[in-house]
């Protein structure tokens, strides 16, 4: 969180996230939680659009970060549902932050301790790959207002 919390306070124009899911939007530095950041940033004008995974058990986060959009003429931040491997933050095309936990990897044998691995992209093609990847993925991913209603009918249903 340390790392990424200077990134968001600078942020000008777009960040862009691909996540698992959003409970890292509680992460806290400094009494600051990324959901703060995040909401800071949209009352700056800034875009945000993240692309995760909605499902039933990550609905609270997900009505939690669409309520920022609360007042606002057109949503600046905006959540589209799609699985993807990569943990990810891109800010206004300058900047690439990747992060990656190899505890789930472990075998017999190998390390116990939880390893987290951090990248920083600033190579302009690179940076230019990864946003090229990431508005692919977004514009064929669901739109978090569809998923919302379609998980509200399956749990109506059980």
């Amino acid at each position: 969180m340390q790392s990424l919390a200077p990134y968001f306070e600078s942020a000008e124009k777009e960040i862009s996230i691909f996540a698992g899911n959003l409970s890292f939007i509680h992460l806290k530095h400094n009494k600051k939680t990324i959901f703060d950041h995040i909401k800071k940033c949209v009352n700056k004008k800034i875009h945000i659009k993240i692309i995760t995974d909605i499902n039933l058990v990550d609905l609270d986060n997900i009505e939690k970060c669409l309520s920022i959009n609360a007042g606002l003429k057109e949503p600046l931040l905006k959540i589209r549902h799609g699985i993807t491997p990569l943990r990810a933050y891109i800010f206004d095309n300058t900047i690439v932050k990747l992060g990656e936990i190899m505890a789930e990897f472990r075998k017999q044998g190998q390390i116990k301790e939880i390893i987290a691995v951090y990248y920083e992209i600033r190579e302009e093609a690179w940076i230019e790959w990864v946003q090229k990847l990431f508005w692919k993925k977004f514009q064929n991913s669901i739109p978090s207002r569809k998923r919302i209603d379609d998980l509200r009918t399956i749990s109506k249903l059980g």
